[in-house]
This record gives structure tokens, sequence and C-alpha cells, in this order.
């Protein structure tokens, strides 16, 4: 009986053992992009071929994550001291989620705050497509939101859920996505955003979102307010010039 409860015990231990790893995802992101004539009409002429130049920086993101929570986060590129370009990253920057919860903080840098809101999704349409992407068998599937097109690879490791992206789907991590803006494409211009998963390890870093969660966050409402206002006031102080 001793024996038979011990056997058990070690058993429930080595599930949460496993249930309790982190792996690091990382991701390639490569953009491309060319200005349409009315993105053109909204800028300086001179700083054109910075801004063109930034949209087209290549970043890398990694992602590290366990059964109820993962981080995401950018890593920082190091600009030459010479270069004195405009460096545009991509969002998001910081993201942290507690799947078990269903709740992001998402940094941005706009007004430099971080946003508490719910895990976001976008509705997939399965396609006939598939391809191995770092030795994992992938299904591609499509989605529309807003003026964006996604053509999403999802695969299976574990029953994780992992991201590049805002947009998570459960229990499938994304090996690939491209992600197309429309209006720009029907305007003449290209604006395409694609990750590729390039790695994918253990990582011993241990996500608790309890601990790891910014202690200033604002609600997706109160920071809309906070933007609305901060809009209202730049506006009120053109009038009075």
């Amino acid at each position: 009986m001793k024996k038979n409860c011990l056997l058990l015990l070690l058993f429930i231990v080595s599930i949460c053992n496993a249930q309790d790893k982190s792996y690091r995802f990382v991701y390639d992101l490569n953009q491309e992009m060319i200005m349409t004539e009315e993105m053109k009409n909204l800028n300086p002429k001179n700083l054109i071929p910075d801004i063109q130049n930034a949209f087209n920086e290549s970043y890398v993101y990694d992602v590290v994550t366990s059964e109820n929570a993962s981080l995401l986060k950018i890593r920082e590129k190091v600009y030459n001291s010479q270069n004195k370009g405009i460096h545009i990253e991509p969002e998001p920057k910081w993201l942290l989620i507690d799947y078990a919860n269903n709740e992001t903080t998402n940094f941005t840098r706009l007004g430099d705050s971080y946003i508490m809101d719910s895990i976001k999704t976008l509705q997939l349409k399965p396609t006939k497509n598939n391809k191995i992407i770092l030795g994992m068998p992938a299904r591609e599937f499509t989605a529309e939101y807003e003026d964006n097109f996604y053509s999403i690879w999802l695969s299976r490791f574990n029953s994780l859920t992992v991201s590049p992206i805002i947009f998570q789907f459960k229990n499938y991590i994304v090996s690939e996505i491209t992600i197309v803006n429309k209006k720009v494409e029907e305007e003449g211009g290209k604006m395409i955003k694609r990750y590729v998963l390039s790695d994918l390890s253990e990582d011993k870093t241990k996500i608790d979102y309890k601990k790891m969660k910014p202690k200033n966050v604002l609600t997706t409402k109160e920071y809309n307010d906070f933007m609305e206002k901060l809009e209202n006031s730049g506006n009120n102080s053109v009038d009075r010039e």
C-alpha cells in the first residue's frame, strides 16, 4: 500500500514538473513597405526615405511560455551612433499573457502605458495547405481583421499556446504568419509583415504572471480615455495658437 502511494506521488510530481516547463520560441520578423502616394503626401518629403527604411527593418521576438502564462518581448536593435535615421519598432513590444484568467498586459509606447485586456483571437478559415516548419507539421489558416489579411500556419507542441502577435490561438503555436495590409495594396503600395519560427528550446525562466505584471496598469477604456484627453488638449493648444 505504501509503495503504491509512493508511486502515485511520484507520478503526480512528474506531471506537475512537465506542466511547469517553460519553452523559448524565437521568431524572425521581416517587413516590406512601399508607401502609397497618400502616405507620401502626409509626410515631409525629406523624411520619406528614412520612414520607408524604418518600416523595412527586420526584428527578432522571444516568446517564453509555459502552460498557464507567456511573455513576449522584442529584442532591442543596436544602431550605429552615426545612424540618425528614424526607428519605428513594430507592436507589440512587450506582452504578458495569463491563459488561466484570459488576461493580457500589453506595453504601448503611446503614452508609455501598460494596458490590461482580455486575450484576443481571430476567426480562422482552414485551407488544404500543409508543410513542415522547424520539424513540425503545420497547417495554413486564413483570417481577415480590419484592413489586414492573415496567412497563419499553426502547429501543435505540448498543447501550448504561442504567438508572436497580439492574437492567440488556444493550444496551437504559430509557426509562420504573414500579414498583408489590403488597403495599402489597393492604393498601389505594399505593407507586409512575415514572422517565422526559427528556434525552439527549453528555458529555465519561470513565467509568474502575478509577479511580473506591472503595478500601474490601465484598462483599455482608461487608456482610450487618456489618449482622447491628450488628443483634445493638443487640438485645443493648436486652436489657441
